[in-house]
């Protein structure tokens, strides 16, 4: 393999990493036990929110794009849904994406899911929007959050907790991947919020 190839196959590989919610959960720490002094923004789902729209069934297709690694679809479904937390499977669907992008199984308290997007208010901007997406328009936060030269852009649709319906990542102020959520399951989609 040479070093142009090995190049494309790691940036696919950091492609991969960052369309899987595992190592976003692993990496969440409680909002409530995080440095005490940053202060952080509500996240847009509370644990109630989370608990009555991510049940077991729900499946949401996520479509990615980046020019690192093309344009292809994840498929999470939740398989279990209980009073602690879900578990979850995410998978590639197109077929010369799979060996780059297995499947992955991850396992996450409600907690976990609330606290991974909790944003510190000095680095990031929320603001009320409506967002324009496959299921129509949709009132909804956008939260962008900077952190040296990374900007990340996440939109959150009220009725339709859990993954953002939209993100997108710059890196130096190149969109190097965005997703949008493409389908997901009738019952979600009616599922009541407070």
């Amino acid at each position: 393999m040479n070093n142009a190839s090995r190049g494309t196959a790691l940036r696919v590989a950091l492609v991969a990493a960052a369309t899987t919610l595992a190592p976003a959960l692993a990496a969440a720490e409680p909002c409530d036990t995080r440095d005490a002094t940053v202060d952080y923004l509500e996240p847009p789902y509370s644990v109630a929110q989370l608990r009555r729209a991510m049940v077991a069934g729900l499946e949401v297709v996520m479509r990615v794009e980046s020019p690192i690694a093309g344009t292809f679809s994840r498929r999470m479904v939740v398989e279990q849904a209980g009073a602690e937390g879900v578990s979850m499977r995410e998978s590639t669907l197109e077929e010369e994406f799979r060996n780059r992008m297995p499947d992955t199984n991850v396992d996450a308290s409600w907690d976990q899911l609330r606290d991974h997007a909790c944003f510190p208010s000095a680095q990031t901007e929320r603001s009320r929007v409506t967002a324009e997406t496959p299921f129509g328009e949709l009132a909804a936060w956008r939260y962008q959050v900077d952190q040296d030269s990374v900007r990340l852009v996440l939109t959150f649709a009220d009725a339709m907790p859990g993954l953002p319906i939209a993100y997108e990542r710059y890196e130096a102020g190149i969109l190097v991947l965005s997703s949008t959520q493409a389908e997901r399951s009738d019952r979600a989609r009616t599922a009541p919020t407070p």
